[in-house]
């Protein structure tokens, strides 16, 4: 066979089959659209009709609940006024059929068009549901309204009932309201929603009730089990009816469907189409085959000759191409591969005898490349810490002297308000530097954990307790959600676990408006701990949720307008929770709230020891630690810091002695007889550091005296700069009283807040977990939660009160009374918030009762003791003004 005809077969056969394979995969590919169209358009009915019915269910039953809320505002004497409120309301909704109220004998008192009042309705399941709550009932068949409601379309009157209880002025329940819906409206949303379906030919919808009974659908099937069809015959989609507000749902399903062939008839156009297309292009594709097979055979004879011609020893670059083109371009293209190849040798030995010097070119760039990207992140740690230092400085006198005020007694409300502004700047302007440093630290791969064991039970009380006053501004409820079989002791970075839980439920009562903020802490597979922090709050969308854990970066701009913010903690957050092995995931929706939430494994542990280490702060003994007071050396060359330090150490009964610089501190402490030494670093002439390491030289135990850093220099190669000094601890600027005070008190060895002690019972009070907690948030806080504590004690004191309301009351007391070490309280609030039964319930309220008898006096001691330890304060801070 000649190559012209071989050709010319292979072209056809080439078409015959790329032409089927296509038209095979094109007919697959429109069946499968087809398919996936009718099958989706049928799920979207279904959907829609499903939200349909629960949507008006719940509006129904919301007015019923409504209605049974007012009742007792109506005039009671007179029915005439109630039944004229009924047919008023059932002429809002024509698919009301009847609305009426039965006492607690099962008797319509009062009924929509006076139908049926004084009948018997006790046997009706509607009036046994309405007795106990709220509640929706299934389709039935009218009974006592069937002589009253006329059938329409020859079939039985069906309807639907919703019902809830009437509550009298006790509390107690003195009747149960209900309303029948007529079920024809159930079937006019159906033929409303299949009118929208034109391209669904011959489909219908169903409502199949939870036993699997058709209540809505076609005549021939009403009232008899749904069978699931074949997917060969039928398509089908289903939803279910979700509940919606009050309404939980009846367990009802709606089903679409449409007959196999109705969907897939638009496939016979395209069967004959396709069929059409196949001999039209087969034939044109042979014709095609048979004429290039001519044009390509005869250059190519052409081109082999002169090949062998060259291969015999001819000039390549007189290869003859014949008249086209493209046989041209390949003898040139062979005739060049061969000039190509001997100008490549030439050149490969020129590049042998240069690439050691290109080696080296290339290396000194890099050198060079490496040094300036040393000398950047160099230039990068300096400016940081002289930034830190800077912004630290200022703030160190703002929001210093901001404490020492708010500490003066009899403050104008006015100034007390501005000062309170100016200490919530000052806050706000620190929190943006310690996360710009913190993000600092992840980028530069310096951030690590140091796991401890911890309890982790009451990190999350503390953590709740830290966000506790700004939720109950906001009227949220704030609860923790921890399992029981959560291990009471684990190891981890507690300090940083504290930092991200605090990030979130920071961010959560910020973002919600009103409704509820939980804490969740659940037990995972093996060690892993599973976090989360549910809100009711503003929520977000997919886009926003996208760059929620980008540095710098918000929901959107007006979430920055409107609640502030670096965009940084979220994303300071996942970094540290990548540190421990987890992420932070997020589910939300707009106007439905937020969960965050992540995974971290954190082994169960032993208590920590409580030996202290070598270079750890001295411990008091029990008599003195609470009244100990020190005498203290404050050094620095800003005489605003010097004030600010004396001031808050002397309101805390301490003895304070201050100077300029290190030079003067040197010739202080040898007769000064001090218990500690507060050092500014970044000082002129002699600094910090270098009075540092000049103390430890000098004789006798001065030389041991504890140095604590000052200082606004808080990344951590500073810090251990300070420490390799000799330096044994650090305060960071700008100055916080809190924490100030804290470091004090631990190196001068108290570990208690100075609160004298009552006299208390060990049992139903720990004296230690209250101490913990007034150190955590201070005084005012503290008393706050106490006053709360003692407000709440008192309601649950009060007569008639409805159990359900002291129950209610007693969950907010279990975790409040916890935190604040009540454990008794606590215990018997608890026993009272899992009572099964009324009985049960009864006990637990009498024990509850006399535990808050016990702890009131308690609580009473523990106020007085913190507010003339305030009284005691503003005392001081008007001697040192």
């Amino acid at each position: 066979m000649s190559l012209r005809s071989r050709l010319a077969c292979i072209f056809a056969a080439l078409a015959i089959a790329s032409i089927a394979v296509t038209s095979f995969f094109a007919r697959e590919m429109a069946m499968d659209a087809l398919h996936n169209a009718a099958q989706r358009q049928l799920s979207q009915a279904a959907q829609l009709m499903s939200e349909r019915l629960a949507i008006h269910m719940s509006e129904r039953l919301n007015d019923i609940v409504m209605t049974s809320a007012l009742w007792e505002r109506l005039p009671a004497a007179d029915q005439t006024v109630r039944r004229s409120y009924l047919d008023d309301l059932k002429a809002t909704t024509a698919n009301y059929a009847w609305i009426g109220l039965a006492d607690l004998t099962g008797h319509v008192v009062v009924a929509s068009g006076g139908i049926l009042e004084g009948a018997d309705v006790s046997a009706r399941p509607w009036f046994d549901a309405g007795q106990r709550s709220p509640a929706a009932l299934d389709v039935h068949e009218a009974k006592l309204l069937a002589r009253y409601v006329p059938s329409t379309d020859g079939e039985p009157v069906r309807f639907v009932d919703v019902t809830a209880p009437v509550h009298g002025a006790s509390g107690a329940v003195d009747g149960v309201l209900a309303a029948h819906l007529s079920w024809n409206w159930a079937a006019e949303v159906r033929h409303d929603i299949l009118s929208t379906l034109a391209d669904l030919a011959q489909s219908d919808l169903m409502v199949i009730s939870e036993n699997g009974e058709v209540l809505l659908g076609p005549h021939s099937l009403l009232g008899k089990t749904f069978v699931t069809p074949d997917p060969a015959i039928e398509l089908f989609a289903a939803a279910h009816v979700p509940s919606m507000g009050a309404f939980g749902g009846l367990g009802w399903t709606v089903v679409a469907r449409q007959p196999v062939d109705a969907a897939l008839a638009p496939m016979a156009w395209l069967d004959h189409a396709l069929l059409g297309a196949v001999l039209v292009l087969t034939l044109l594709a042979a014709l095609a085959g048979w004429r290039i097979a001519g044009w390509i055979a005869r250059p190519l004879t052409l081109l082999a000759a002169s090949a062998e011609a060259v291969r015999a020893g001819a000039a390549i670059e007189s290869l003859p191409t014949g008249r086209f083109r493209e046989a041209r371009q390949l003898s040139n293209a062979v005739a060049s591969a061969f000039c190509r190849l001997r100008q490549s040798e030439a050149e490969l030995r020129s590049v042998n005898a240069t690439l050691e010097d290109r080696v080296a070119q290339r290396t000194r760039e890099l050198e060079a490349a490496r040094a300036r990207a040393e000398a950047a992140a160099t230039a990068k740690s300096d400016f940081l810490a002289t930034m830190s230092h800077e912004l630290r400085s200022p703030l160190n006198s703002i929001i210093g002297f901001a404490d020492v005020m708010l500490d003066a007694a009899n403050l104008p409300a006015e100034a007390e308000r501005r000062l309170r502004l100016i200490r919530t700047s000052g806050d706000a302007l620190k929190t943006v530097v310690d996360d710009v440093l913190d993000w600092s630290k992840v980028e530069a791969g310096k951030l690590q954990l140091q796991p401890q064991p911890f309890d982790l039970r009451r990190l999350a009380e503390t953590s709740l307790a830290i966000v506790g006053v700004q939720a109950q501004a906001k009227g949220l409820t704030l609860s923790a959600d921890i399992d029981p079989g959560l291990p009471l002791h684990v190891a981890g970075d507690e300090g940083r676990l504290r930092q991200v839980l605090l990030n979130l439920l920071n961010n959560a009562v910020k973002f919600t408006p009103g409704g509820s903020v939980t804490l969740s802490l659940r037990q995972g597979a093996g060690d892993a701990i599973v976090v989360a922090v549910v809100d009711t709050g503003i929520g977000m969308t997919a886009e926003q949720r996208g760059r929620l854990f980008q540095r710098f970066a918000q929901a959107d701009g007006s979430i920055e307008r409107r609640f502030g913010g670096t965009g940084l903690g979220l994303a300071i957050s996942q970094k540290l929770v990548n540190l421990m092995g987890g992420e932070i995931t997020v589910a939300s929706e707009p106007d439905r709230g937020s969960c965050f939430s992540f995974v971290v494994a954190l082994p169960a542990a032993a208590p920590a020891d409580a030996t202290p280490a070598a270079d750890a702060p001295p411990a008091a003994d029990a008599a003195s630690a609470a009244t100990r007071h020190g005498r203290i050396l404050v050094v620095d060359d800003l005489a605003v810091n010097r004030e600010i330090a004396a001031a808050m150490l002397e309101m805390a009964g301490h003895d304070v002695v201050t100077c300029a610089g290190g030079a003067e501190a040197l010739e202080l402490l040898p007769a000064g007889r001090f218990d500690l030494v507060l050092m500014d670093v970044q000082m002129p002439e002699m600094d910090g550091i270098e009075a540092t390491r000049r103390v430890r030289q000098l004789p006798g135990a001065v030389a041991r005296t504890p140095v604590v850093a000052l200082t606004a220099n808080v990344i951590p190669e500073e810090i251990t700069r300070f420490r390799a000094g000799g330096m044994n601890d650090h305060v960071g600027k700008p100055i916080q009283r809190e924490a100030l005070l804290a470091v004090v008190d631990r190196w001068l060895g108290r570990n208690t807040p100075a609160v004298p002690e009552a006299p208390v019972d060990a049992a139903a009070f720990d004296r230690r977990i209250f101490s913990n907690l007034l150190a955590l948030l201070g005084s005012a806080r503290a008393l706050q939660a106490l006053t709360t504590l003692e407000a709440k004690l008192t309601a649950l004191t009060v007569p008639d009160a409805a159990l359900a309301d002291l129950r209610r009351l007693a969950h907010t007391v279990v975790s409040l009374a916890g935190i604040l070490g009540f454990n008794s309280l606590s215990a018997a609030a608890r026993r009272l918030d899992a009572a099964d039964d009324a009985a049960d319930a009864d006990a637990a309220l009498q024990a509850l009762r006399g535990s808050g008898v016990e702890a009131a006096a308690q609580i009473a001691a523990l106020i007085a003791e913190l507010r003339e330890a305030a009284g005691a304060g503003d005392v001081q801070a008007k001697r040192v003004a």
